[in-house]
């Protein structure tokens, strides 16, 4: 099974496909029997577009607490909210943290706490007219896809 990547903005893999993804991992990288025999490691990556979906698979910010304001380096990352009280994060205004236009974060909900997206002083969030901007269901992810200074995209249940 090849590595399965959205090239939609806003199209979060499912759980069942990031479990593909790193079953299929596991089948390229070298075994600790390899390794202990004295053969070098190796990923079985085709090209540096796999090796980038790979980092982006593997870059997670575990957050505890019931807040939470996102900073630069979460940009590309998805932050995993693991309370098990409802917690909130915060979209902060660009005039706090510059993440450039075009920049998508995930929020996952990885606790049983609903996590509520909240925008900071000045940031307007767009979203589809069905939707709120909180998960509602542990598990979830909403997707945050920044589309101008202080404007951004959510698109969570």
């Amino acid at each position: 099974m090849a590595i399965v990547k959205r090239t939609t903005k806003g199209s979060a893999l499912t759980h069942a496909e990031l479990d593909g993804n790193f079953d299929d991992l596991d089948g390229r990288v070298t075994s600790a029997a390899s390794l202990a025999a004295g053969r070098q490691p190796t990923l079985g990556l085709a090209n540096a577009a796999e090796l980038n979906t790979l980092l982006s698979l593997l870059s997670v910010n575990e957050q505890t607490g019931t807040t939470y304001t996102l900073v630069l380096d979460d940009a590309g990352r998805c932050v995993n909210r693991t309370n098990a009280s409802a917690n909130t994060t915060t979209v902060p205004p660009n005039s706090s943290v510059a993440f450039p236009i075009g920049t998508v974060i995930q929020v996952s909900q990885g606790g049983a706490g609903i996590c509520t997206i909240s925008p900071g002083a000045g940031v307007t969030f767009i979203k589809p007219s069905t939707r709120t901007y909180a998960t509602s269901a542990q598990y979830e992810t909403a997707s945050l896809h920044k589309r101008g200074t202080d404007t951004w995209l959510v698109v969570a249940s």
